[in-house]
């Protein structure tokens, strides 16, 4: 009996009743959001430090047109925002954008995370 007590103590901690929901309706078990500046960060600057230092595959559409995009951006930035800019996309270069996304183990292991 003391089973059944503390299963369902679990599942009214686990699963309160939610006001946007119908009663006895399940909850989400998972809430999707998205911040598409945020997603895309790493990505844009791996991809700005491959335009800078030529890489491989600077020639790529992707690779080639980044820079311009990023200027585009800059342009409404203050002084001290785009050097801050320029310091990620430095970093970059010098660190991240050497590696091959697919093929290099650091940042295979940080794309599974």
């Amino acid at each position: 009996m003391p089973r059944i007590y503390a299963a369902a103590l679990v599942l009214a901690l686990v699963a309160p009743a939610r006001a946007d929901q119908p009663p006895n309706s399940p909850s989400p078990i998972f809430r999707f959001q998205t911040d598409e500046f945020w997603l895309n960060l790493h990505h844009f600057l791996y991809v700005l430090g491959r335009a800078e230092t030529k890489a491989s595959d600077a020639s790529r559409e992707a690779v080639a047109a980044a820079p311009a995009d990023s200027e585009r951006g800059l342009a409404s930035l203050t002084l001290e925002e785009r050097q801050g800019w320029r310091d990620a996309v430095a970093f970059y270069a010098a660190g991240p954008s050497r590696k091959d996304a697919i093929f290099d183990t650091p940042l295979r292991r940080f794309h599974r995370r």
